[in-house]
């Protein structure tokens, strides 16, 4: 668990003691498209540019769905504000990311009803 904030620049991720994980930081420029699934959960994947980068986040929090859309929508604006395309993909039954630090070495998150 932690904290999550969107700056004009970069996603950065906090501990619950609001400490920085560097290593976790997102910069806006490098993000490439933003994954979702049609269903009712709190899950999205951020792709970013560089191989092997790719973020995948649970919202978690039952029960308030419209986090993940108001995150997505910021999360677009800013990107657009910086100049930088981001596609935002609506997936049905899975998601491909690699976040495996290595190229060409995906997983794959499923969803059912």
């Amino acid at each position: 668990r932690g904290h999550v904030v969107l700056t004009d620049k970069a996603l950065i991720f906090l501990t619950n003691k609001f400490e920085l994980y560097p290593q976790k930081t997102i910069f806006l420029k490098n993000c490439k498209a933003v994954s979702l699934s049609t269903h009712v959960d709190t899950m999205c994947v951020i792709h970013q540019a560089e191989a092997g980068k790719d973020m995948v986040l649970d919202f978690g929090v039952t029960g308030v769905y419209h986090t993940l859309p108001e995150f997505v929508a910021n999360l677009y604006l800013g990107c657009k504000h910086l100049r930088n395309k981001v596609y935002v993909n609506v997936y049905i039954e899975r998601i491909r990311y690699n976040n495996s630090r290595k190229p060409n070495v995906f997983d794959e998150l499923s969803f059912s009803a």
